[in-house]
């Protein structure tokens, strides 16, 4: 395996966030509308990463993070749990991770394999040894692979959306989402 380009983004964690949405349309050259910033973070990556070179089409895609979108999924659970209501269609396809790989691939024309892979510890070695994995047997010749994580603004309502247990778990020992319990 050789790592042919790199692309990346980084901003001081002070104050309001600064808003992506140019930054994703000049690194892909695509206007993409109802993303939030994870999905807009892959997006400047990957389109500073490929900088304008044509990729094989069968090129496998591979996202990871730390945490995935935290923003989207703790408002979505705080909907779901706390006001009893259903998440809108917009928040629940961005709390799942693969979405980042869906956008990238479709904005680059790839229709390679996509998987989006999550590690508290070494998020990026995780996707870069399922890649190694997949190119050493024979199934992915080319791969896009990056990674993302947000820092979140604890709100006064984040605390308790992680305690809290919608009404039929009240009372037993499951968390509310799995837990690696390496």
């Amino acid at each position: 395996m050789r790592i042919v380009a790199t692309g990346s983004y980084s901003h001081e964690v002070t104050g309001e966030p600064p808003p992506l949405k140019a930054l994703a349309l000049e690194a892909t050259g695509v206007s993409v509308r109802r993303i939030g910033r994870f999905v807009q973070l892959a997006l400047i990556g990957a389109g500073r990463c490929v900088n304008g070179r044509a990729l094989p089409a069968e090129t496998a895609t591979y996202f990871t993070s730390c945490r995935g979108d935290l923003d989207i999924t703790l408002d979505t659970l705080v909907r779901m749990c706390e006001r009893d209501q259903p998440p809108t269609p917009f928040a629940f396809v961005n709390t799942v991770g693969n979405s980042a790989c869906f956008h990238v691939a479709q904005i680059f024309a790839l229709c390679g394999r996509s998987q989006f892979v999550t590690s508290r510890y070494g998020p990026l070695e995780s996707a870069l040894r399922l890649a190694a994995l997949d190119m050493a047997h024979g199934g992915v010749r080319t791969a896009l692979l990056g990674s993302a994580d947000i820092c979140t603004v604890a709100s006064r309502s984040t605390p308790r959306a992680h305690r809290h247990r919608p009404r039929h778990l009240r009372g037993r020992s499951q968390p509310l989402v799995p837990v690696d319990r390496r």
